[in-house]
């Protein structure tokens, strides 16, 4: 485990601007409470891609799920990338690591326009999202998710109980060759870990006559509440929330040096041509073979 204390907060002040009025992906299928880990990494870890970059990532969860990636471009268009045409199933078993697109797939994945700020969101559930599923003929590259679909997923997702789903996001930067960044305005993120019960604590109090334990009793549910307070009253942006078995020096140095340097920074503002539904192939989701 990462720390010998009950609970380790970490807070970052982030220059990324809000966008009033904007839908966010984040906030669709949202828990701070999930029942099991989703991770998706991504071929760049400073989250930051130039027009003409590649993006591919790795997704992994942690149990036996049915897997959906869903991606919303700076114009607000939402997409499905995962289970697409090439890699229409998407039941992953636990801890295999899922690579979109495919290793063996000749198509890759480049940035162009609309740039700005993106999300990836990854919700896995131990059942199929009915709302998510379709005739795989139907699948695309990158399938258009629309608004009243993502609504239907939302209820949904939250009618299921919490043992049984999870998810993920993470946020990108994509913008111009030469173009610089600038940071603008501020934002609060939270990462907050609670350990109540130690790996070696069995082996602790046996070394001490069982007198003596390194157990707590509330620490998990302490980082859990904290955070809720905090994205309240602290008015958060985000957080990220590890208790327990979460709670490894893996997802804290990720929390560091990817999650929290990822959502501290933004392009400088500028406006770019949006992108309608009907062209999303051809906007941030365009794709060449080689």
């Amino acid at each position: 485990m990462v720390a010998s204390v009950g609970v380790f907060t970490l807070l970052l002040c982030s220059s990324l601007a809000a966008d009033d009025g904007k839908p966010d992906l984040r906030e669709t299928a949202r828990t701070e409470q999930p029942g099991f880990l989703v991770r998706v990494s991504l071929n760049r870890a400073s989250r930051s891609y130039r027009e003409g970059d590649v993006l591919s990532m790795h997704v992994v969860s942690e149990k036996d799920a049915y897997v959906y990636v869903l991606y919303q471009q700076a114009d607000d268009t939402v997409l499905q990338i995962f289970p697409n045409r090439t890699q229409p199933d998407n039941r992953v078993k636990a801890h295999e690591e899922v690579q979109i697109p495919a290793a063996d797939d000749l198509f890759r994945w480049m940035i162009g326009p609309p740039f700005g700020r993106e999300v990836i969101k990854v919700i896995a559930a131990t059942k199929p999202v009915e709302h998510f599923e379709t005739d795989p003929a139907r699948l695309r590259r990158f399938t258009p998710v629309p608004a009243k679909q993502l609504k239907e997923v939302d209820e949904e997702i939250e009618a299921t109980p919490p043992a049984e789903w999870t998810e993920s996001d993470i946020e990108i930067i994509t913008y111009p060759r030469g173009q610089s960044t600038e940071r603008t305005g501020a934002r609060r993120f939270g990462v907050f870990f609670g350990v109540s019960k130690y790996k070696y604590n069995t082996e602790y109090a046996a070394s001490r006559d069982g007198k003596h334990s390194l157990d707590l009793v509330n620490a998990q549910n302490d980082a859990k509440r904290l955070a809720a307070i905090l994205r309240e009253v602290g008015r958060l942006d985000g957080v990220q929330v590890y208790v327990n078995q979460q709670a490894t020096r893996e997802h804290l140095e990720e929390a560091i040096t990817e999650w929290l340097p990822a959502v501290s920074q933004r392009p400088m503002r500028r406006q770019w041509p949006n992108c309608s539904p009907s062209a999303a192939e051809h906007s941030t989701a365009t794709g060449t073979s080689r």
